[in-house]
């Protein structure tokens, strides 16, 4: 773990004085915690994974207890989502790699912040990418796919409902994956259960940010060399 990013609040970005300011609405303050967290070298992974996924859990446990109001965990949300906005504005973006992403969240999933970190996570390493949002069918995602023909589709769920269907349709898209070569990420609570993931195959299923980005830097400097060889 990076230093500083601890709960001991070891330096100003902990989780708990992330918490703080979300639940208070102090998106100026969450924005500049991510901000200033960044220019010091901690990089966007570790953020994510170490300081916010914590927050976050922690805004999610409160409103489960009754000790957090639904309008508090809404100010929560929408101010982290906010902040992370403002951070993708000062990120420094490597060259270009040349490479498409996809993100989205499941069908009937309308948690968007594990959707817009990908998307600010990979812009970073150079991918430019569509992201079509939260509650998005495996259909529209595999028309999408189609169109576009991504190197990567990153697809968050937090909760599956209709598994059944949710099974065939993502039967579908991955066959047609495959036919235009593009690589699977799933992440997300509604798919970090073996015997979901067994029903569900990717190429990984990334329990942290840090595993993402790990793949997706494998997968462009595979492309790379691939078209080295083709020169």
């Amino acid at each position: 773990m990076h230093e500083g990013l601890s709960e001991t609040g070891g330096d100003s970005f902990s989780s708990q004085a992330l918490f703080e300011a979300l639940v208070e609405g102090r998106a100026e303050d969450a924005s500049a915690m991510f901000v200033n967290a960044y220019l010091h070298g901690h990089n966007l992974a570790s953020l994510f994974d170490e300081v916010l996924w914590r927050a976050m859990h922690r805004v999610g446990e409160l409103w489960y207890e009754g000790k957090l109001s639904v309008a508090q965990e809404h100010v929560a949300t929408r101010t982290v989502l906010s902040a992370i906005q403002r951070l993708r504005g000062v990120i420094d973006v490597v060259e270009e790699n040349g490479l498409l992403a996809i993100c989205c969240g499941g069908e009937d999933d309308f948690h968007e912040l594990s959707v817009q970190c990908t998307q600010v996570l990979l812009e970073g390493e150079g991918w430019r990418v569509i992201n079509l949002g939260p509650n998005t069918p495996f259909f529209a995602l595999s028309e999408e796919t189609m169109r576009s023909t991504p190197q990567l589709v990153c697809v968050s769920a937090t909760i599956l409902y209709n598994l059944d269907r949710a099974v065939r349709e993502y039967k579908e898209f991955r066959e047609v994956a495959q036919s235009t070569g593009t690589a699977i990420v799933l992440g997300g609570a509604g798919l970090s259960d073996d015997s979901i993931r067994k029903r569900f195959p990717a190429d990984i299923h990334a329990d942290t940010f840090q595993q993402l980005l790990v793949f997706a830097i494998a997968l462009a400097s595979e492309a790379q060399e691939v078209q080295a060889d083709a020169t």
